[in-house]
This record gives C-alpha cells, structure tokens and sequence, in this order.
C-alpha cells in the first residue's frame, strides 16, 4: 500500500536570525488541489525557539494540527512544538 499522506520535517534558519526553525510540511495526495507532476504541500508551519534556545513553542502558519476541522492556534502550538522539539533532539 502506497502512503496517501506524510509529512516533511526540516531544519532551515527560515527568518535568518542565526536559529534554526523547524519547517513542517503536510502532503495529501487525496487533496483535491494535490498535483501528482509537481506535489506540494497542502499546509506548511513553522516551528521556532522565541528565546533561541533550541526549546521551541513559537509558531507561524495554521493547520488542523489535531484533525478536528477546526484551526485552533493552541491546539498547534502544542501538537507542533511537540514534534518540533522531538525531532531537533533527533536531527541535531
């Protein structure tokens, strides 16, 4: 069985202020707008440490992080810097 759905996690100094963010991409093939020729993320959020000490909790973007149908900025802070921070412990 072919994956429908993943996500891209990764390490980019994004607002150049000499920290990394974590930029976390979510790809869709069922989307109706996904392009199988040029795929693109359905949703793209930004991860980032407000005091540059690689514990981040600061988010750019929105996304149903819990899939519950609706866009709530705590529900992301949460659920994102989560997995922000595992995976920093991972990557760096």
């Amino acid at each position: 069985m072919m994956t429908s759905k993943w996500l891209n996690l990764s390490l980019e100094d994004v607002d150049n202020d000499k920290s990394p963010d974590v930029v976390i991409e979510y790809f869709d093939k069922t989307d109706k707008y996904y392009d199988v020729e040029k795929p693109a993320p359905v949703f793209a959020v930004i991860v980032s440490s407000s005091k540059k000490n690689e514990v981040y909790d600061s988010i750019q973007g929105n996304a149903d992080a819990n899939g519950d149908g609706k866009f709530s900025k705590a529900d992301d802070i949460e659920l994102y810097s989560a997995l922000a921070n595992a995976f920093v412990k991972i990557a760096l």
